[in-house]
């Protein structure tokens, strides 16, 4: 399967003028209620649909787009777009559409660009309950030709879309299948909830037991030792004990630890309470109440073997969400053309609203405090646990999403410790750790400021190295 070229940002985003007042707005409002009602009746690249079937337009969303790729040639342009709109449903047609086309940007052969789009909804979509997973990606529009196959797994609802042309000679249901089996053995390795899976078997065995684990156990293990020390410590897979304090479970009552417990828990974890034998596939854990805990990279290790199982039956074109956390592979083939695919993330600073990210070739993930949380003395604390602290992620940023060009588990990850650096860190982090990047990479950002409102910005860095942010 072929990475796509990574998205490279404009020299420099040009501020939007300010919208007019009340006559001003009314004019703007005719103007661009017929012209979103004209970008709507055309538009067929969305992937929006609820399980009846019914094709929901899309609100307030985001686009990340990368096309006009000649793979032949290896050469690639796009423009860079921002725009701002209010579509509704049905008749209710909105206002406020503003769109920016910057210049294509050459070095040696053109490099592609990325295209978002962010606007404010009229039309309601599903919000997250308090503790509670938030909306993942709807999928696929009604419109589609080929097998979709729907499961739970990973404590999350699951998506495959094989499209008739996915590339390979085998039917779409039996690739769709193969996909699911997949996401089905990981599941039942890696989840703590899995009775006899490798993980459980590792929490609860006795110090210093050698536990005997799969080599993809290991494997999905290895890697997230791996992005503990990439992300200088703010990804810890051994954070099990401190979060279990918490009961994000929903069985707590909003009382805090008190400083001896949070003090012993954190004691139980980093790199020192296991032992990993590589080569053997054994593991040992070394203090009694130590846990290895997947949760923040399993989902898009499992959308990334999905991914392999259907690339080795020579499958080009297909999306894998499991649980948010989405693998898309090739594009989307609809009336004879190849299109991106598009998927939504939720937006907390738009309330029910939604952004779209059109993508081929590339892996989404997203987290926030906006997913699971509970409230305590008015505060909102999330799931997310910095290590160093063992403290809740401060309530400033409400979400991250990250594109990556080629890994679902990388940008599971990222997604996370990404909402403990912040808007201050993330970017100096990208700058430092860009050898991680051959290919760049995107972090979507929503950040709450001290009045409590929440705006969106991005941060990109290009294969060169060079780092570029944005506000739509």
């Amino acid at each position: 399967m072929n990475a796509q070229t990574p998205l490279s940002p404009p020299p420099a985003w040009p501020q939007a003028p300010p919208w007019p007042s009340s006559a001003g707005q009314s004019l703007a409002a005719l103007f661009f209620a017929l012209w979103a009602f004209t970008a709507l009746a055309i538009s067929s690249s969305r992937l929006m649909a609820d399980e009846a079937g019914e094709t929901e337009a899309s609100n307030g969303s985001v686009t990340l787009e990368s096309s006009k790729i000649n793979q032949s040639s290896g050469m690639s342009q796009d423009s860079v777009t921002i725009e701002s709109s209010k579509i509704g449903q049905g008749s209710e047609i909105g206002q406020d559409a503003v769109t920016i086309e910057s210049s294509k940007i050459n070095q040696g052969s053109e490099a592609p660009s990325i295209v978002i789009n962010a606007g404010t909804p009229a039309s309601a979509a599903p919000k997250a309950e308090s503790g509670s997973e938030a909306p993942t990606p709807e999928t696929p529009a009604i419109d589609f030709d080929g097998a979709i196959v729907t499961f739970p797994a990973m404590m999350a609802k699951c998506e495959i879309l094989v499209p008739a042309l996915s590339g390979s000679k085998l039917e779409p249901q039996a690739l769709a299948e193969l996909a699911k089996e997949t996401v089905l053995k990981i599941d039942g390795l890696l989840s703590p909830a899995v009775e006899n899976s490798d993980i459980r078997k590792i929490n609860e065995s006795t110090p210093n037991r050698l536990v005997k684990v799969d080599p993809l156990t290991m494997r999905a293990i290895i890697l997230a030792w791996e992005w503990r020390e990439r992300s200088d410590g703010y990804f810890e897979p051994t954070i099990g004990p401190v979060k279990k304090l918490y009961h994000f479970d929903g069985k707590m009552a909003g009382k805090l630890p008190n400083p001896q417990e949070l003090s012993a828990a954190k004691d139980l974890t980093g790199p020192d309470a296991f032992i990993l034998d590589q080569e053997n596939s054994y593991v040992s854990r070394l203090k009694a109440g130590a846990m290895l805990d997947l949760g923040a990279i399993g989902k898009g290790f499992a959308a990334d073997l999905a991914a392999e199982a259907l690339s080795s039956q020579g499958v080009e074109n297909a999306l894998i969400n499991i649980g948010g956390e989405m693998r898309i592979m090739g594009h989307k083939p609809q009336d004879g053309i190849l299109k991106p695919w598009t998927v939504e993330i939720s937006d907390p600073s738009r309330g029910p609203g939604r952004y779209l990210i059109e993508a081929h070739n590339q892996a989404v993930a997203s987290s926030g405090n906006y997913e699971s949380y509970f409230m305590h003395q008015g505060r909102r604390l999330s799931h997310i646990i910095d290590p160093k602290t063992g403290l809740p992620a401060e309530d400033i940023v409400a979400g991250a999403t990250v594109i990556h060009p080629t890994s679902a588990a990388d940008a599971d990850a990222m997604a996370t410790f990404a909402c403990l650096l912040g808007p201050e860190k993330t970017g100096p982090w990208l700058k430092e750790k860009a050898s991680l990047f051959p290919n760049g990479v995107t972090v979507l950002l929503m950040v709450k400021d001290a009045l409590g409102e929440i705006s969106t910005s991005y941060l990109t860095l290009s294969p060169g190295g060079r780092l570029t942010s944005g506000t739509p």
